[in-house]
This record gives structure tokens, C-alpha cells and sequence, in this order.
């Protein structure tokens, strides 16, 4: 499969798991593709899925406040970040999202604070390969 074709296919085989076992991982993971594919409503519905799940699932909360964030329903982005923070406050993922929602609301200041300290909590170590440099490139494009 092409670069292109690969989120499709993996939502067709996170259906197919969902036919399996519905679990709050599979709808988060699902959301995140859609995401990434810049379908937002489809994204929302599987984040609320996942949250129905496991409401103290921070990586639910945080995966959500980035597609509110992309919605542009900005206090709801803002509630699921601080959520997930209240969570696990050592969750790199919700600071580099909280730092996003920041970077919208011209917060420069407070957005590299989140990135220094999605930094200190090893984002790089965490993230996949392809979003392993996002807080490096954030912070060299808004902190000096």
C-alpha cells in the first residue's frame, strides 16, 4: 500500500477489530487517523467512543483536545488538555497539545513553556517516528 493508502487501510482493519473487542485504544487510535486524514467530525465521534470507554484515559482526553483544537472549538480543546493534564501530569502529548492551543490564542509565551516541558518529559522518546521532531520544529519556529 502507498503512503497515501495506509491510514485508510488502517482504519478498514481497526473496523474489523472493533467487530472483535471494542476498546477505548482502538477508538483513540482511530481518531487519531482521522485525524490525521483531516476528517474531523468522523475523529470526534470515535474520541467520545474512547472516552466512553475510559474517562481517565489521557491520551483520550489529550487525542481529543487536539481535534476540538482543529475544529476550532477552542474552550472545549482547552477543558480536555487541562483534563488530561489533571490526569497524568507527566503526559508529554497533552503538554505539546496544550502548547498548540496556545500558538492559536497567540499565548507564544506559555505555548514554549508546554514545549519545554513536553521536552523535559521526553516527547522525542514517546512519539513515533514521524512526529518524533514536532516539538523541536515548534520551538524553533516561536521560542528564541
Amino acid at each position: 500500500a502507498s503512503k497515501e493508502e495506509k491510514p485508510e487501510k488502517a482504519i478498514e482493519y481497526f473496523m474489523k477489530a472493533l467487530e472483535y473487542k471494542q476498546t477505548h485504544d482502538i477508538y483513540n487510535t482511530m481518531a487519531f487517523v482521522e485525524t490525521e486524514l483531516g476528517r474531523y467530525e468522523p475523529a470526534l465521534e470515535h474520541i467520545n467512543l474512547a472516552i466512553g470507554f475510559d474517562n481517565t484515559s489521557t491520551n483520550a482526553y489529550s487525542t481529543r483536545a487536539l481535534v476540538n483544537l482543529k475544529l476550532n472549538k477552542i474552550n472545549e480543546a482547552i477543558a480536555d488538555v487541562e483534563k488530561a493534564i489533571q490526569i497524568d501530569s507527566l503526559n508529554p502529548y497533552a503538554y505539546k497539545h496544550r502548547a498548540m492551543i496556545n500558538l492559536q490564542l497567540k499565548e507564544i509565551k506559555k505555548a514554549c513553556i508546554d514545549l519545554d516541558k513536553a521536552d523535559q518529559l521526553e516527547y522525542k522518546k514517546h512519539a513515533s517516528n514521524y512526529y518524533k521532531n514536532d516539538v523541536d520544529s515548534l520551538k524553533k519556529a516561536y521560542c528564541k
